[in-house]
């Protein structure tokens, strides 16, 4: 049961680096920022971006293998 765990989350973290070195990062909408100007009523919305690193993917995906080399062995 315990291996099975183990498999599962090594190929998750193969997989999750692997997403992490394709896409390089992902964008969030921070905080909106509302004025009211008379009737008009205006909305700004603050688009961030967060760059993953390339060595974090590698190494994601460095410790997915490791895991699933060792969970095969036992």
């Amino acid at each position: 049961m315990q291996i099975k765990v183990i498999k599962i989350a090594a190929i998750a973290l193969i997989i999750v680096g692997g997403i992490g070195l394709a896409y390089g990062g992902f964008s969030y909408i921070g905080e909106s920022r509302q004025v009211n100007v008379g009737p008009i009523e205006l909305t700004m919305n603050d688009r961030h971006w967060f760059s993953i690193p390339i060595w974090v993917g590698v190494a994601t995906i460095t410790t997915g293998v490791l895991l699933l080399g060792a969970s095969i062995r036992s």
